[in-house]
């Protein structure tokens, strides 16, 4: 009878030492995921920082570019007779060279905000998986839309790149040189707005739909 009651204790002792090992186990790897993608969200914002950082370089460079492209505009301006004329191409011209960097500055905040969104959806998933929820969808869907901004900075870095030249020929055209430099900027920015920042938009949207529909773990009562 003592020798069962032996057995017993051992099998009681056995088991909690079990227990408390899977325990162990079960935070190690979840301690585990949570680094990783702490990790992971480090490298985002590094590649975040090198981005703004050429867009930066991609801006100064634009500068000098618009410099260059000013000298060469008042050499054509010389063409036109009419004074007033003069004047109102300098405004446009003056115009089409802040257009540019005000759309690629306006698209550059809108991604910085989709990075921050990103931040939340990520600090949230990394609480589910404290509570042992599955948020494998929600990582895949941080991951995309990750990659997804990161392509729209690199689009954005040039399209703050380019400039637009106004060919000047005569009086008579001076309208229409105007209309096609802006026609092509136009053409540009919102070929980006509505492919590569839409892309994005849409795939951090993604992201916050998939963290509201994680699998919530089914309770006792009702897997019986």
């Amino acid at each position: 009878m003592e020798g069962m009651m032996e057995i017993k204790k051992m099998g009681v002792f056995f088991a909690g030492v079990a227990y408390v090992a899977t325990a162990i186990i079960v935070a190690a790897q979840v301690d585990v995921r949570v680094t990783t993608t702490t990790a992971q969200g480090e490298v985002n914002a590094l590649r975040v920082q090198g981005m703004n950082a050429r867009l930066e370089d991609a801006k100064k460079d634009r500068e000098e570019k618009i410099r260059v492209q000013r000298a060469e505009f008042q050499v054509r301006l010389k063409k036109i007779q009419d004074e007033k004329k003069k004047q109102v191409a300098d405004t446009l011209f003056e115009r089409l060279e802040t257009l540019n960097e005000k759309w690629t500055t306006h698209f550059s905040d809108m991604l910085d905000k989709y990075d921050l969104v990103l931040k939340k959806v990520g600090d949230r998933r990394d609480t589910a998986l404290g509570k042992s929820l599955d948020v494998a969808s929600v990582t895949s869907a941080i991951r995309t839309a990750n990659e997804a901004i990161l392509s729209a900075r690199k689009a954005l870095d040039e399209q703050a790149e380019k400039t637009y030249s106004v060919d000047i020929t005569t009086d008579a055209k001076l309208r229409e040189a105007f209309q096609s430099a802006h026609e092509s900027l136009k053409k540009d920015l919102m070929g980006l707005r509505d492919t590569k920042i839409r892309e994005a938009r849409e795939a951090t949207h993604n992201t916050i739909q998939t963290l509201r529909n994680i699998p919530k773990p089914r309770s006792d009562s009702s897997s019986q």
